[in-house]
């Protein structure tokens, strides 16, 4: 099977100019780290998030809890250029997870903005407080 080459007419650079405008800003082509999230759980039962928000100041962020679900919002924006033309870049990411209120206790996390990167801890109830249901069987 043979490919066929034909010259580039201006109707196909308009519908192709999403490709094309990534040609005059390569740095956009870049896989972005904004928004990547791990978690794990310490020694101590803690539950830790991390998620990677370059560029993102902590007033930029907005974190609420509802119905065991914790979501994380972030804005970002970004100024380049110089005198004769700006430019810029509006970024907005939204991520959720979801916790067991019984078990962790929310109320006493704590969320930390360093060099790019959210840190959200959240302790573990301790034993005796965990609520506890014996269900009667019939």
């Amino acid at each position: 099977m043979a490919l066929s080459r034909r010259m580039l007419t201006p109707t196909d650079l308009w519908w192709d100019a999403p490709r094309l405008e990534s040609l005059f800003h390569p740095m956009e082509l870049e896989v972005s780290p904004f928004g990547a999230m791990n978690s794990y759980e310490t020694k101590d039962g803690t539950a830790v998030v991390h998620i990677d928000l370059p560029g993102v100041k902590k007033e930029d962020v907005e974190i609420s809890h509802e119905h065991g679900t914790v979501t994380i919002k972030a804005r970002r924006q970004t100024k380049f250029g110089d005198d004769d033309t700006t430019e810029e870049s509006y970024s907005e990411i939204t991520r959720s997870f979801t916790i067991p209120d019984k078990v962790f206790n929310v109320e006493q996390a704590e969320a930390v903005l360093t060099d790019g990167v959210l840190k959200i801890s959240i302790p573990k109830l301790p034993e005796d407080k965990a609520p506890k249901t014996n269900i009667s069987v019939q």
